[in-house]
């Protein structure tokens, strides 16, 4: 555990505002405190409620422009450096996602942490600009 420079948790959540109970009490129970928690699919249903959830973080989010459901959360512990990143998918066949990056910095080192979530569609042909 102390060679961990930045610890990162991903889950695809399907509706925060269903699963946030169920979140929590998987995170507590687990030996790490992590740094940066992704969720996919947060889906748009009272999504500011959820800003204070996790004790000492920042949330972040870009939710779906075509419904409800989609989009992408972040979680950054409050102590660390922390941006909305310059960062845009570049989706040139406009296939629905949605994208967030945030700039990191911790024990002066700096980190971009990216979030995607892609809806059924096909996908294909898309980069990163950062």
């Amino acid at each position: 555990m102390k060679n961990i420079e930045l610890s990162v948790f991903h889950v695809n959540i399907q509706c925060l505002n269903a699963k946030h109970r169920a979140l929590c009490q998987f995170l507590e129970s687990l030996c790490i405190d992590f740094d940066v928690i992704v969720l996919s699919e947060i889906w748009s249903c009272n999504i500011k409620f959820y800003r204070n959830i996790l004790p000492d973080c920042n949330f972040y989010y870009e939710l779906s422009h075509s419904g409800k459901v989609g989009g992408v959360g972040m979680y950054i512990k409050s102590s660390l450096g922390q941006n909305v990143a310059s960062c845009k998918l570049v989706n040139p066949n406009s296939y629905k996602v949605e994208d967030l990056w945030l700039q990191i910095s911790k024990n002066n080192k700096n980190y971009i942490v990216g979030g995607i979530y892609r809806h059924d569609e096909f996908f294909v042909n898309c980069e990163v600009n950062c």
